[in-house]
């Protein structure tokens, strides 16, 4: 999108400031043919959980005939590999970087697509979330990843919501929504919306350190209007995209737009060229 098309909608920004289907391709597991506990399953549920101890048995490919699925952990006790069985053949994925404290759903992401994937979410380190999805198509297992916790919202749309952390003037847990693409792969759809209240250190202010940082509000007439911000300025990151822009929220409760910028491979923003911790007081990064 090019920058004001961006602006474009995040002035309509500043201006304006599910429920269970029946799945077919979910069903109750056979029993087991070697020594394996069955795993717990019920019908009519197209975002299930599942118990990630135990083998997990869905049609993922919706032939009728349902995959097994089992995960192998390292000596700490992390998810370190996924182990399928696909039409009688066994299939090994390796975790470069074992998970642990996992979640694992079946999905049905697209209504018409005849299939169910599999999520499996887990911690990589530190809070470093993945999400990894696996489906089979064409014989063929394939899979999708996401940096963050997703979870699916409007069943069968194509679309995961997704928790992230994100550094933008300091660290942030925030929310943002994917889409699914041809060739297996999600691609995010929506800007960041920073969730507020949260681990204590998301509703937090960041304070202008110096004259003339600049911004943008929109005026009598709903257009932008550029302005400056003054030395002691509070503000709340209520929305990014990660890239061109930040919006936050001033302490009388105007949405102020600042354009933000990095250097391809660099760490660290800059406003009007100056980089943020020239602009605000203590910027509160993780790590």
């Amino acid at each position: 999108m090019k920058r004001s098309a961006v602006f474009m909608v995040t002035a309509l920004v500043l201006i304006l400031l599910t429920a269970c289907r029946e799945n077919s391709f979910l069903q109750p597991a056979p029993m087991a043919t070697h020594k394996l506990d069955a795993s717990e399953q019920t019908d009519g549920a197209t975002w299930q959980e599942v118990d990630p101890a135990k083998p997990i048995y869905a049609d993922l490919n919706g032939d009728g005939i349902q995959e097994e699925i089992r995960l192998s952990l390292d000596d700490n006790e992390c998810v370190a590999g996924i182990n399928f069985i696909i039409g009688g053949t066994a299939s090994s994925v390796k975790i470069d970087n074992p998970l642990y404290g996992v979640s694992c759903h079946i999905a049905d992401t697209l209504e018409d697509d005849k299939s169910v994937e599999f999520y499996i979410t887990g911690d990589m380190a530190s809070d470093d979330y993945v999400t990894y999805i696996y489906r089979v198509k064409d014989g063929k297992l394939e899979c999708a990843d996401i940096y963050g916790i997703a979870t699916m919202e409007n069943i069968g749309s194509g679309t995961v919501s997704v928790n992230e952390i994100i550094d933008v003037l300091g660290t942030y847990s925030a929310v943002c929504k994917y889409e699914l693409q041809d060739e297996f792969a999600f691609v995010r759809s929506t800007p960041y919306t920073i969730e507020r209240n949260k681990d204590g250190w998301s509703d937090r202010k960041i304070v202008v350190k110096k004259d003339g940082l600049p911004a943008k509000i929109t005026d009598e007439d709903m257009e932008l209007k550029d302005i400056t911000l003054p030395i002691g300025t509070q503000l709340a990151l209520t929305e990014t995209d990660c890239n061109s822009y930040a919006l936050l929220q001033r302490e009388d409760g105007v949405a102020v737009l600042i354009e933000i910028s990095k250097e391809d491979g660099g760490w660290g923003w800059s406003i009007g060229g100056i980089a943020e911790e020239e602009w605000f007081e203590e910027l509160m990064y993780a790590g």
